[in-house]
């Protein structure tokens, strides 16, 4: 058997890994807030019955727990500042993309979609001056859940550990 203080603080590291609070663990089990709080804290003697029905919710929530590195797109298809707008267009339309990341040197720098190409109409022009802003990026162990939030302000995320950048994330992806 498990001793109690190394129970409390897995059944505490799962909330919170899963992003619930206490009391929406006390909606699903039926436990009240403060026997969960005290089963986290170790602060009294609970029951293991108790202790085991919030187990076994944490591992379900987990099971259904979705991060940035579950739902992102890899390889990412970049555009650069030097290609035309015939290139990218031609790159989206094989790809069925409605928008790019620009990289230029190794760096993240900006993004182009079809709202932009669009008002471009010289197919031999460089897409450098038309790029929109960059996109947000986000770790790998990010939430699922989070990035919802971004992408319905930003339309996308990068998804970057360790200086690399691992993979996309639009609005098509998380929801």
């Amino acid at each position: 058997m498990i001793p109690s203080e190394k129970l409390s603080d897995a059944l505490r590291r799962k909330r919170k890994k899963t992003d619930n609070t206490q009391q929406k663990l006390s909606d699903l089990t039926g436990l009240s807030v403060t026997q969960i709080s005290r089963i986290e804290n170790n602060d009294t003697n609970y029951s293991h019955t108790n202790a085991y029905q919030l187990w076994k919710t944490l591992k379900q929530l987990e099971k259904d727990y979705k991060t940035a590195h579950d739902v992102m797109k890899t390889p990412i298809e970049w555009a650069s500042p030097k290609d035309t707008v015939l290139e990218v267009k031609k790159k989206m339309k094989e790809n069925d993309y409605s928008q790019l990341p620009v990289k230029k040197n190794g760096k993240h720098t900006g993004r182009i979609n079809t709202e932009i190409l669009m008002d471009l109409h010289n197919p031999d022009e460089k897409i450098a001056d038309y790029k929109g802003p960059a996109y947000s990026e986000v770790g790998p162990d990010t939430p699922a859940q989070s990035i919802k939030q971004i992408v319905k302000d930003d339309s996308a995320v990068l998804v970057k550990q360790n200086g690399e950048y691992q993979g996309m994330i639009t609005i098509a992806d998380i929801i």
